[in-house]
């Protein structure tokens, strides 16, 4: 990835800018934001939620997952804890300070199976932890699941 914003469709991946700041649970669609700076897994992980009917967009760094953060509404945010300008962990600190994502669940990528890392997440308000390698059915469930239940607690509330 070359510093854009990606999006895949039909198996192809093209950079594009999107504008949108309405929530993909409302159309059906979760949206889903990967900042993962592995470029081969974040396109991994963009293809497998892309096939798995997720809209997905995906950035390098830490500094792009948060401008696009908050300037659109997804209902999860893939974020890797070691990036190349960020410590994930102070960034996911960030966005649950922000109000656009401050209810949005954040599953940690990480490489560290450490127990008292795993705990730091949830602490952060992470939703979850997934240790690298993982298995993509695994990404898949987990998305699923948390933007789900994040979204009907949403509507419980509203």
């Amino acid at each position: 990835m070359n510093g854009n914003i990606y999006k895949i469709r039909a198996g192809t991946l093209t950079g594009r800018s999107s504008h949108s700041e309405t929530s993909g649970m409302k159309s059906g669609k979760i949206r889903v934001l990967i900042v993962v700076s592995d470029t081969p897994l974040a396109m991994m992980m963009v293809f497998t939620l892309t096939r798995a009917g997720c809209d997905v967009d995906a950035v390098h760094t830490g500094k792009k997952g948060l401008k696009l953060a908050c300037q659109q509404r997804f209902d999860l945010i893939a974020l890797e804890i070691t990036l190349p300008d960020a410590d994930g962990r102070e960034l996911c600190s960030e966005l649950k300070q922000r109000h656009i994502s401050r209810k949005t669940p954040v599953i940690f990528i990480s490489a560290s199976p450490l127990p008292e890392k795993m705990a730091d997440a949830k602490k952060l308000g992470a939703a979850d932890y997934i240790i690298k390698p993982f298995d993509m059915t695994e990404l898949i469930y987990k998305v699923i699941y948390h933007a789900r239940v994040c979204g009907e607690t949403e509507g419980i509330a509203a």
